[in-house]
């Protein structure tokens, strides 16, 4: 056999075949504003360099045929920008066209909205912008399934797209209390180019909550962000924001108009011996911790006290003091649908495994060491199910979730010791009081209080004091006992 040379075996392939297909590509600021110089640039498209020409059209006019398009547009509105590519290949004429959207703006503001704002509303705010020549670029995180984790979103949603604050004559926070002012000043701790765009700039903080001790709980970001002022209202100011021409015009036209605002500037952040436990919170989120886990810690004695009561004065029987508050934490952390789902599911997993393991006579402690493994394995299913489904949980939350499943180790003991039908009563009861004081922390007015002055956490000390002298009947006992009251003052 006579070898072949190895090009005698290769197949002719058309040249047009080995080239990447054409594709042309914009490169440049799609938002400039008016009478600023904008260059856009067509290098980055795929053509043959031979043959390729470059047709760029604004609003169905030709403007450039080269390379690079260089704009000075005088009157603000979104124009139609096109690119068509063409080149020649194997004598056949090719041709693209790519098209995008150049926003000429008077003026631009960044708003930055949490995943309560509707996005119908977001979009009517656009809209009015439009109309007078403002830019609103919108920063608005995604709908989540749990409470906590709403400032982590944000924080990395800032962190992504924080070259879009570039050019922002003023930043709109607009979410649940300060949770988007905490986030801004994560996102830019560590991003000093990004930070110094802030820096003696103003930003509004929009919120539903009593402004002036919103005011006292943003210390912390104020500090890292260093603006000029933070300006605190509702969310009626955003029109009149977009019509305003400067920040004195905007706060004229909120007293015109009778909306609550409140500026707080470098002087409203003195340290004062009635606020040193407010000063070390701020401090703790102007380091990077998250002001949700502070919420946290911070309504932990409140529930506690609240439980305490409960049970102290009211007579009411849970689980001991520590189940009913971390059952609590769970559903703020949680929320209440997903916190009761997987209670339950805790709950039923480890009754289905006692009955499981009854047979094998096992010991007490090797026991309840086999559920709650067996139901931490079950919780990872879950957990599974719901990221299949788009559910995720924040980090800090799956240790609150772990903590939940000793009560499965609590209502085994009742039900040893009492009864199956005794050990739901005991349930039903610490579910029940742990709702109630779910229902009391989720309170805006406390929660605002709390946050804006931790030291009202003291009062819970002197609450437990007293009702650690109690020494008269419980409430339920009283009505309990109160045929033998009416025998006694017979």
């Amino acid at each position: 056999m006579i070898a072949l040379p190895l090009f005698a075996y290769a197949q002719e392939v058309p040249l047009a075949e080995t080239v990447a297909p054409l594709k042309p590509v914009i490169t440049g600021p799609m938002e400039v504003e008016v009478g600023k110089t904008v260059v856009l640039d067509a290098s980055l498209s795929v053509a043959d360099s031979r043959t390729v020409r470059y047709f760029w059209s604004l609003n169905d006019r030709l403007i450039s045929t080269t390379e690079e398009a260089v704009l000075t547009l005088d009157k603000p509105g979104r124009y139609t920008l096109s690119l068509r590519v063409r080149d020649t290949l194997d004598g056949q004429v090719r041709e693209e066209v790519v098209t995008e959207n150049l926003i000429v703006y008077l003026r631009k503001i960044v708003l930055i909205a949490g995943p309560t704002v509707e996005k119908a509303k977001i979009d009517l705010h656009r809209q009015s912008g439009e109309e007078a020549g403002v830019f609103l670029e919108v920063l608005h995180a995604q709908d989540l399934a749990i409470p906590l984790g709403i400032e982590d979103a944000l924080t990395k949603l800032i962190a992504e797209n924080a070259q879009r604050l570039r050019g922002a004559e003023t930043i709109v926070l607009w979410a649940d209390g300060a949770t988007a002012m905490n986030a801004l000043s994560r996102a830019l701790r560590q991003q000093e180019e990004f930070r110094s765009l802030l820096q003696n700039q103003t930003i509004i903080l929009i919120t539903d909550r009593g402004l002036q001790r919103l005011a006292r709980v943003i210390r912390g970001p104020f500090s890292i962000l260093e603006p000029k002022q933070i300006i605190i209202t509702r969310k009626e100011a955003i029109n009149h924001l977009i019509t305003a021409g400067n920040t004195e015009e905007f706060l004229s036209t909120l007293e015109k108009a009778d909306i609550d605002s409140y500026v707080a500037d470098q002087a409203t952040f003195a340290i004062r011996p009635w606020n040193i436990l407010g000063t070390l919170v701020n401090y703790m989120v102007a380091r990077g911790v998250s002001s949700e886990m502070i919420i946290l810690l911070l309504m932990l004695p409140v529930i506690l006290m609240i439980v305490t009561f409960l049970k102290q004065v009211v007579g009411v029987t849970t689980f001991g003091l520590y189940t009913p508050a971390v059952i609590t934490l769970s559903f703020i952390a949680l929320g209440l649908k997903i916190g009761l789902a997987l209670l339950l599911i805790i709950l039923v997993a480890g009754y289905a495994m006692r009955a499981l393991m009854a047979p094998y006579r096992l010991l007490y402690i090797p026991k309840i060491a086999l559920i709650l493994t067996v139901t931490s394995l079950i919780l990872l299913l879950v957990l599974a199910a719901g990221a299949a489904l788009g559910i995720t949980l924040a980090p800090d939350t799956i240790f609150i979730l772990l903590i939940m499943t000793t009560l499965s180790e609590e209502f085994m003991s009742v039900k040893a010791e009492m009864g199956l039908r005794s050990a739901i009563f005991a349930v039903a009861e610490t579910v029940g009081v742990s709702l109630l004081s779910f229902v009391i922390v989720q309170l805006d007015v406390l929660q605002s209080l709390i946050i804006a002055y931790p030291e009202l956490i003291i009062l819970t000390l002197v609450a437990n004091i007293m009702m650690g002298r109690w020494t008269g009947l419980r409430l339920s006992e009283v009505v309990r006992f109160r045929e033998i009251f009416k025998y006694l003052e017979e």
